[in-house]
């Protein structure tokens, strides 16, 4: 989904990134931690709709390694944050995939 980025925080996470070049792709938009409105939505999502405001969840997993497959996205070993290994919130729109619940 095509989110209208309203407000994005500064985290630590971005300064680092920032700071020490680690964030793809290159030229990297950083901002790990935004909110915003939804302009777009793909046929396949569901829950929400373009005009809802969001929050976004910044942890990406890939949904099948042993932890993400019982429950624990937090610890997936293929795991990354936005803004870090993808564009962040440091925009005026950001695409933004849902997790697949």
């Amino acid at each position: 989904m095509l989110v209208r980025v309203k407000y994005a925080g500064v985290n630590p996470v971005d300064y680092f990134t920032i700071n020490r070049g680690g964030g793809k792709p290159m030229p990297h938009i950083p901002g790990a931690e935004f909110v915003g409105v939804i302009e777009e939505v793909g046929s396949n999502v569901r829950g929400v709709g373009v005009g809802d405001e969001v929050v976004i969840y910044n942890r990406l997993f890939d949904g099948t390694c042993r932890y993400c497959l019982v429950g624990h996205e937090e610890l997936c070993v293929n795991s990354g944050l936005i803004g870090v290994v993808t564009n962040g919130g440091f925009a005026e729109y950001a695409w933004y995939l849902p997790p697949m619940y």
